[in-house]
């Protein structure tokens, strides 16, 4: 038999965490899943629409521009942060800030 001083009080412990993680992780997803189900301008009471919000999204000319400014900074950031080559060769592989190649 154990010495209760010698068991660790788990849920005890990661009680914190988990309420932490809820209270700033999964209630916002939850809030902002409700939300986009509804038409609301942010004063008034939402209006539930169902799926029209998500029905209307591949047709929006703004969501198309938007995902292109943001893919195209994806892929700028990730060009010039990562350490590659052209298929010419030229370029040369530069140290990280440690010092290493």
């Amino acid at each position: 038999m154990r010495n209760s001083a010698t068991v660790r009080p788990g849920l005890l412990w990661v009680t914190p965490a988990l309420l932490f993680f809820g209270l700033f992780g999964l209630a916002p997803v939850a809030v902002v899943g409700y939300l986009s189900l509804t038409s609301w301008d942010g004063i008034g009471t939402p209006q539930w629409v169902g799926l029209a919000n998500w029905s209307a999204l591949p047709g929006d000319g703004q969501v198309r521009g938007g995902l292109t400014v943001t893919l195209t900074l994806t892929a700028l950031c990730w060009a010039t942060q990562t350490r590659w080559r052209w298929p010419s060769g030229c370029g040369r592989p530069v140290p990280n800030a440690s010092g290493r190649w």
